[in-house]
């Protein structure tokens, strides 16, 4: 180092050596030239992570308040935040881009005629089950999923259903199965669970 360390800074690298002996993947803890001063403000000390060419930093900010920072990031995510323009990754932002295209493409009429479909379809299938045995459990209202108990254990009736490519209800246990219906599920596949659901 090119400096003597202060009480405090000395009590933060303690601290942040403790936690980084109990955590493998950091190791090779090296002494830094004093350019990497200019990084991130005023750098008090630093810990190069040889195995991702990474760096953790005790630093200040224009305010003098101390913060960690990572710095040498190959990830432009971790470097720039919110202004990074490669965040198109599984996180909220790649969510949020699905649900934008999927609302510009429908519409406002396209989006209130999916939500009308799906519940329509919702209730529908729930009528259905109920006649054959799957009685819903719901007591108010529901939307586009609803939860059904039988007598018998739906398990070999799932079953079926998948052997037929069909993907059934979640199983909540105690005979318990938890449906759900979209504007994408037609009447024809929806008849076909019912026939299929009387054969088990």
């Amino acid at each position: 180092m090119s400096r003597k360390l202060s009480a405090e800074e000395q009590q933060a690298l303690s601290e942040l050596n403790r936690i980084l002996s109990e955590t493998p993947q950091w190791s090779g803890e090296e002494e830094l030239c004093i350019e990497m001063e200019n990084i991130g403000g005023r750098v008090c000390f630093c810990h190069f992570w040889n195995e991702h060419y990474s760096m953790v930093q005790l630093t200040e900010d224009h305010n003098g308040k101390k913060g960690y920072v990572l710095t040498l990031q190959a990830r432009e995510q971790h470097i720039r935040r919110e202004k990074a323009s490669s965040n198109i990754c599984s996180n909220q932002a790649l969510c949020a881009l699905a649900v934008g295209v999927y609302m510009s493409a429908m519409g406002s009429e396209g989006i209130k005629e999916a939500a009308l479909q799906s519940a329509s379809k919702a209730h529908y299938l729930a009528a259905e089950l109920d006649k054959i045995g799957f009685k819903v459990e719901n007591k108010g209202e529901f939307f586009h999923e609803f939860v059904t108990v039988s007598e018998k254990c739906p398990c070999e009736a799932l079953k079926v259903l998948e052997e037929h490519g069909i993907l059934g209800g979640y199983p909540l246990g105690n005979h318990r199965v938890l449906w759900c219906c979209t504007e994408m599920n037609t009447k024809e596949e929806m008849d076909e669970v019912i026939r299929i659901l009387k054969e088990v």
